[in-house]
């Protein structure tokens, strides 16, 4: 767990290192893994629902497209409002062979490219092999839902009830599932205080994606900015 959580760090660190005001940076709910010989393409949709101050429901709905190759390497991409209403869109590439991140702004033709330090590309390496916990290393507050099908997937559930003496949970549950044979997770539901988040995949292809899809394209400026 530790390797993961330091693996999805880094990738938030280097969309915010990536993002402007104008072209505020994000990334899907449900991570794919950078898990070799497993090459697939998919989308993942986001539903997310607060409730307002004043009672209304505010719902945002946001599609991701996940590709993976066989060595482990992985594009994200999604078109998102910006500020001023205009769409946008931005795909971010994690390459654990090269040990690079590139964030890619489509509209800009700009490429911003973070190398990770060794150590951390050390941890996208090791997480290729993330397999499912034992029981007895589950967190605490964790129930299994046993297994089921979910679009012709197999997959295990749990669900997740978070306390902390002195602190109060940002979720009041989270449901998720888990595809071993796939090494993603299918679905998740996390229920807040406020709304509602519910995230799944859909249209998945088993297969090798376009090489090109993990490359810089041409024309690109390209931008360097290392982590510190």
């Amino acid at each position: 767990m530790a390797t993961t959580l330091t693996v999805t760090l880094f990738l938030f660190a280097v969309l915010a290192s990536a993002q402007t005001p104008e072209r505020p940076a994000r990334s899907p709910t449900m991570a794919v893994y950078p898990v070799t010989s497993l090459p697939l393409s998919l989308e993942q949709i986001e539903e997310r629902t607060r409730t307002l101050p004043d009672g209304r429901s505010d719902t945002e709905v946001i599609k991701w497209t996940v590709y993976r190759d066989s060595a482990g390497r992985i594009r994200t991409e999604t078109s998102m409002p910006g500020p001023s209403g205009e769409s946008y869109v931005s795909a971010h590439i994690v390459d654990p062979v090269a040990g690079s991140v590139v964030v890619l702004l489509v509209s800009e033709k700009l490429a911003v490219r973070n190398q990770m330090p060794e150590s951390q590309a050390q941890s996208y390496r090791v997480a290729t092999r993330k397999e499912r916990l034992p029981k007895e290393k589950w967190a605490k507050g964790t129930e299994d839902l046993g297994t089921r099908m979910i679009d012709g997937i197999e997959a295990f559930g749990t669900r997740f009830t978070p306390s902390s003496e002195g602190h109060t949970p940002i979720f009041i549950t989270q449901e998720s599932w888990w595809s071993v044979d796939l090494q993603l997770k299918v679905s998740e539901t996390t229920t807040r205080t406020n709304g509602k988040d519910v995230a799944k995949i859909q249209n998945l292809v088993r297969g090798e994606p376009d090489p090109a899809l993990f490359k810089i394209p041409s024309g690109y400026t390209i931008q360097e900015m290392p982590l510190r």
